[in-house]
């Protein structure tokens, strides 16, 4: 079963950018820009290819072509997610101008639409900060949580 999201709710509010909360299983966040979420697909089922790295579970048929799906609390130091519920589809762009790619993160829950505050604080990334250094913009705090904003082309480039 697909879920897109453009037939959620949007939330408007003046000030705000929205991002996808996406938990950890250790506990915590990272997030997505809103805009880089296409839809989750519950119950994904990725073909493993031999030789990849233990976060990329494999690939993903979606929409009539084939996309890598990962696991990114594999990347924070989780073991990895055999079967997971749903799988989050990203755009993502390999450089300026050229055509968006995609690509799915592996989730054991469903995301939450967060607004962030234009003038919400920055803070330091989480522990590992090593992992989240390669593929955080910034971060910021949700419920006591660092929850790092990822860029998908950092992620999936």
């Amino acid at each position: 079963m697909r879920r897109d999201f453009e037939s959620l709710p949007q939330p408007s509010a003046a000030g705000t950018s929205r991002a996808w909360l996406l938990p950890l299983r250790r506990g915590g966040w990272w997030a997505l820009p809103s805009h880089a979420t296409l839809e989750v697909v519950e119950q994904p089922r990725a073909v493993p290819v031999p030789g990849a790295p233990r976060h990329a579970l494999g690939l993903l048929a979606w929409q009539g072509r084939w996309i890598a799906l990962l696991d990114v609390d594999v990347l924070a130091g989780e073991p990895v997610l055999e079967q997971p519920r749903y799988a989050l589809v990203v755009a993502w762009q390999p450089a300026p101008g050229r055509p968006l790619e995609h690509a799915a993160v592996a989730l054991d829950a469903l995301p939450e639409l967060f607004l962030l505050p234009q003038d919400c604080p920055a803070c330091e990334l989480p522990e590992p900060a090593g992992v989240w250094r390669h593929y955080a913009v910034s971060c910021f705090v949700h419920g006591g949580h660092a929850v790092p904003i990822i860029d998908s082309a950092r992620l999936f480039g």
